[in-house]
């Protein structure tokens, strides 16, 4: 196994100082200050196949566990749970200075000593690259772990220890997992507990950690690096707001980065370290967004496994990378227990969409057969003839929000917001379902507003006939695809102070006697912001749009690890909680700069309006912005609006 030690990625990072943030598109870097906390924000580097999370100051302290997937991981296997490094018998951490994420590796400055990990994102191995400036013992202790994730979560019971030549092998009777270590005079070690590589009097050397799946592989760190730079190339936005700019690639780069090859398919995993494998809405949030900035091929096979692990047209809402009991994954609902594979009822008309805003993009037909297979799935959901699909929560069929969907049975607002724009698609596509469209918005419309003279109110869901008053962020997706007045006022409705803090959307109204500040019940969800922000535009209000579209930059600048978006963050104060990377956070930014600012809604279909529909909404204080390199239909585009209007060229 070939790697060309990457000298001159160690000397571009040794001088970067955090000052480089707001100059430089491609690199985030965090500075640590004796007692500053910055030292345990966790870290990601991933390939296709791999993938390790550790803190930043490069170590990790962790017991097995199923769901939080620190350590370093195959698929569905972890390889070692924790891993520390010493120089000269000092605990790194002690010595940890700075922190360096770019598109294809981090990096770690210890003083006399540096490290940089990276993954190539077509191989499996771990690379982690030592350098030191003088002749410093630099030690690495793993604790090897061959663990299987939830709902398996199983452990292997013992390990044994095999020196092949440079190659040292921990075994199992699940897994094996090999150690390189490339170094002058270096040695591995294996007490049955931790295994240990020293390397005495390291200038330079490399410990290459190979899960038992991965063959032989020639490491070429160039073309991996260029692997990431696509993110970098393709659809680049251009404005007088640096940040926003910045905080668009490296959305982008989320996108690319979470997309995973697994044995059970393809796909994007949905965050880290906890959601780190494949679901169905999430991963088709970020569909979304991956056709619009040229990444359609990723998008394309996240929605092809989906539907290979469909059952009748129902898609599912997520797929643990596991080979046995998928269908016995448990989620607690109150004291409710509900298998998880296909409890999102929202999964299967969200797909629809997603599979048509592909075909959208990229020219190439929709599956017509398998779209008309998921609208019967849904179609099956209408226990009361209305049109309109209703929550099940006894038959696992569920939809947002999760910690209280035991209340939600019949009709939801959002979950049909979603139906109504699959069947609006189905009927353009195959001219089928028109009268069943007609039936069910007119009821939509019926069950979900109350006029009245001063305005009107909006029902969160309807069971037998008795409607649900409760304000949460759901009641914002209807205007996300309607327009009109009433959608106008409901978009004014939900940007009030109840509803909206400096960072973002309140999952729910702090008006509504269900609001605790919780999960979902109050907390500030970039995903729902996003939400708001298509709403707004799509409402021809884009001073509310753009308000809540710069929440993103200001928190991807704000971030524990720089660069990334959070799943949620605190109603009270702008604390992040919940995954420290989360997809959809990432790719509803991308979707709302697309779709939203620039106004890209192209129809896709022949003879109807392509690019050229771009109808974009140019800030105030700015006099210009662009998206280059824009895919569409196999060809590129450059897009630049001003003052005078949009300007639209095809790429030779």
């Amino acid at each position: 196994m070939h790697l060309e030690f990457p000298r001159n990625e160690f000397d571009a990072c040794r001088k970067l100082a955090e000052s480089d943030n707001r100059k430089r598109m491609d690199v985030w870097i965090v500075s640590h200050r004796a007692g500053s906390a910055g030292t345990n924000n966790l870290s990601l580097v991933k390939g296709k196949k791999t993938h390790m999370i550790v803190l930043q100051n490069g170590s990790i302290y962790t017991a097995p566990s199923g769901r939080y997937r620190t350590g370093f991981w195959e698929g569905g296997m972890q390889h070692f749970a924790s891993i520390s490094m010493y120089i000269d018998g000092k605990p790194s951490d002690a010595l940890f200075r700075k922190y360096v994420r770019k598109l294809h590796c981090t990096y770690r400055d210890y003083g006399d000593a540096e490290r940089l990990d990276f993954i190539q994102y077509d191989a499996s191995p771990l690379c982690l690259a030592v350098r030191s400036g003088g002749l410093h013992e630099v030690t690495f202790k793993i604790q090897p772990s061959h663990y299987k994730m939830w709902p398996d979560e199983e452990a292997a019971t013992g390990y044994t220890f095999i020196s092949e030549g440079e190659s040292h092998i921990i075994q199992s009777s699940f897994a094996s997992t090999r150690y390189i270590a490339r170094g002058e005079a270096a040695r591995v070690e294996y007490d049955g507990r931790l295994l240990t590589v020293t390397f005495p009097n390291c200038r330079e050397a490399t410990l290459i950690v190979c899960p038992g799946s991965s063959g032989e592989t020639d490491l070429d760190f160039e073309r991996h690096i260029g692997f990431h730079e696509k993110a970098a190339e393709t659809c680049v936005l251009t404005t007088p707001d640096f940040a926003f700019n910045k905080a668009f690639l490296w959305a982008k780069h989320d996108i690319l980065e979470f997309y995973s090859e697994s044995e059970f398919g393809n796909g994007f995993y949905a965050g880290f370290p906890e959601f780190s494998w494949f679901f169905g809405r999430d991963g088709e949030w970020m569909s979304l967004a991956a056709a619009e900035c040229g990444l359609a091929s990723l998008a394309s096979e996240h929605l092809k496994t989906l539907y290979l692990a469909s059952r009748n047209g129902r898609i599912p809402h997520e797929l643990p990378l596991t080979d046995k009991n998928r269908s016995n994954a448990i989620y607690r609902v109150g004291k409710n227990d509900v298998p998880t594979m296909y409890m999102s009822i929202d999964s299967t008309p969200l797909w629809i969409i997603s599979q048509v805003n592909l075909s959208r993009w990229t020219g190439v037909p929709p599956p017509v057969e398998e779209i008309s297979q998921a609208v019967e799935f849904c179609r099956s959901c209408d226990t009361d003839g209305d049109g309109l699909i209703e929550n099940r929560f006894s038959d696992g069929l569920i939809g947002w929000p999760e910690s209280w969907a035991d209340r939600r049975d019949g009709a939801c607002i959002d979950i049909n917001s979603w139906w109504l724009e699959s069947l609006r698609e189905y009927s353009a596509l195959t001219g089928n379902g028109k009268e069943l469209l007609e039936k069910c918005k007119l009821n939509f419309d019926r069950k979900f507003f109350r006029d009245n003279g001063d305005g009107f109110s909006v029902v969160d869901s309807v069971h037998e006939g008795k409607p649900r008053f409760i304000k949460s962020a759901m009641e914002i997706v209807p205007a996300i695809y309607a327009q009109g007045p009433r959608y106008s006022e409901l978009v004014r409705m939900m940007g009030g102070e109840d509803m909206v803090v400096g960072w973002g959307l309140r999952s729910m109204s702090s008006t509504d006697p269900m609001y605790d500040r919780g999960y979902h019940t109050g907390q500030v969800w970039p995903l729902m912001t996003g939400w708001f922000v298509l709403a707004a535009y799509n409402n021809d209000m884009p001073e509310h749009g753009f308000r809540e579209l710069s929440t993103f930059p200001m928190l991807s600048f704000y971030s524990p690890d720089p660069g990334r978006i959070n799943e949620v963050y605190s109603s009270e104060c702008i604390t992040p909680t919940g995954q420290f990377a989360q997809g959809w956070s990432s790719s509803l930014y991308v979707q709302c700069i697309i779709e939203g600012l620039f106004g890209l809604k192209p129809d896709g279909r022949p003879g109807k309006e392509g690019l050229s529909g771009c109808r974009p909404s140019l800030p105030k204080g700015w006099k210009a912005m662009a998206l280059r390199n824009v895919e569409y239909h196999g060809d590129h585009f450059d897009i630049k609006v001003t003052q005078d209007g949009v300007k639209i060229s095809k790429r030779k």
